[in-house]
């Protein structure tokens, strides 16, 4: 069966926003909202450091889990080429 142009470019896009969106979840885990100390009154900035340590780390598995997507859309995109 030739290959399906169609689905080739569809693919190609798909791959292009995926890396876009792996790129800034991995941008974003990487420097997680931060604000002083003296922005905050008594406990709350350890409260908010404390969310914004699991939301670096939430965004950590996003980026991993959309490089899985990358992949798996690679693989796709190989066989439509084929």
């Amino acid at each position: 069966m030739p290959p399906d142009p169609i689905q080739a470019d569809r693919l190609r896009d798909q791959l292009a926003t995926l890396r876009q969106l792996r790129h800034a979840a991995e941008a974003r885990a990487a420097h997680p909202p931060r604000l002083t100390t003296d922005a905050w009154r008594g406990d709350a900035h350890a409260a908010y450091a404390i969310t914004a340590d699991e939301l670096a780390a939430e965004l950590a598995a996003l980026a991993a889990g959309i490089a899985r997507v990358e992949r798996l859309t690679r693989t796709e995109l190989a066989h439509a080429l084929a």
